[in-house]
Order: structure tokens, then sequence, then C-alpha cells
């Protein structure tokens, strides 16, 4: 990619809405660790980027679900697979407590939607657990 395109994506990433997700549980009380962000694509949608190179787990924890279910490797090359059958799903993990909390992206999507027009861009993982109706952890 030359320079100045790559400039102007990070110009467009700078300038798209974020929404920050912290964890601030008991285990550490002192400070918001960093779990990851959710940065608006343009067209509709978001997309994971992590918080930190601390954060465990993959990069941009998202991942694919065809029906309920974790897809089986190789699974984009079955030909029963029709991407109206592909979900992705999040996994968000506090590194320093171990919390999980796992939303799919039709759960979540809703939600960020809602707090970026509100203008809110940080989100603590327990508030947005609540907002999905579970406890993290769970």
């Amino acid at each position: 990619m030359a320079d100045d395109a790559l400039a102007e994506a990070r110009a467009r990433m700078a300038e798209a809405a974020r929404v920050f997700v912290f964890c601030d549980d008991a285990p550490h009380p002192a400070r918001r660790v960093p779990v990851t962000n959710f940065v608006a694509v343009p067209g509709g949608g978001w997309h994971e980027v992590p918080a930190s190179r601390a954060t465990t787990g993959r990069a941009g924890t998202g991942y694919h679900l065809v029906s309920d279910e974790p897809a089986a490797d190789g699974w984009a090359l079955d030909d029963a697979v029709r991407n109206a059958d592909v979900r992705d799903r999040h996994e968000m993990t506090c590194r320093k407590c171990r919390r999980p909390l796992v939303a799919r992206a039709e759960n979540l999507s809703p939600l960020l939607d809602k707090w970026s027009a509100l203008g809110v861009g940080e989100v603590s993982l327990s508030q947005l657990a609540a907002s999905l109706g579970r406890r993290s952890g769970d």
C-alpha cells in the first residue's frame, strides 16, 4: 500500500466512531484494563480492534459461527455453507481477571450503534454484559 493511501486509511479510522471496552472489576479496582475497541465501518457494522498488544486471545477476537456452534476447520470451503449462515461472534476477555464475555454481532451491533449515536465512546465490560442481559463470566 502506498504511503499516502496508508495515511488516508489511518485518517478515516481516526475519524470513525469508536467504542472502547474496558474492565473495571474488583480484582483491579485502581485502574481500567483495556479489553477491546469497536470501530464503525462505513456503510454500517463494526470492526473489532484489539485494545493493546497485551490483549489475550485472537487478534480482533471475532470468530465465525454457522448456526450456534463454532465452525469446524475448513468451513469456508464447504459448499453447504452459505454466507447467510455465517455470523460473527466476539469473545471479550479481561487480561487481568480473565472474565469472558461472548456476544454475537447481531446482538452487539445495535448496542454499539445506540451508544455511538448518544456520543458514548467507552463502556465497561460489566455495563456491556448488563446491556446484553447477562453477567460477564457466564
